[in-house]
């Protein structure tokens, strides 16, 4: 049954990528949260970080924030610490996307 959750997981980021990032955000939390149900904590912190790059396009980027933060926090909770470098990553391109949009909006620049 796990296996088949960690397809959901991978279908739905990859549908969020190819095609449309509403659904795929909707999808990936639907599958993320059935695998949680399930007891695997493995990986949860990447799923977050695919889910706040996808939520960046979606939703908007304060809301991508919170999720990397959500991930760095499970990370910290654990002892996993294989994609905190990754986490770390995404909170930067985030953070610039999000400086970009204001510099933008606000017209000035450099």
């Amino acid at each position: 049954m796990l296996f088949c959750l960690w397809a959901e997981l991978f279908g739905a980021w990859a549908r969020g990528r190819l095609n449309d990032p509403a659904t795929g955000v909707a999808e990936l939390k639907k599958a993320l949260a059935a695998v949680v149900d399930q007891g695997s904590k493995l990986g949860r912190e990447l799923w977050e970080a695919l889910q706040a790059e996808l939520e960046a396009e979606a939703v908007g980027v304060e809301s991508a924030l919170a999720r990397v933060n959500e991930g760095l926090a499970l990370t910290h909770q654990g002892e996993c610490r294989f994609c905190l470098s990754f986490l770390h990553r995404v909170r930067g391109d985030l953070l610039l996307k999000r400086e970009q949009s204001r510099t933008f909006l606000g017209g000035g620049g450099l």
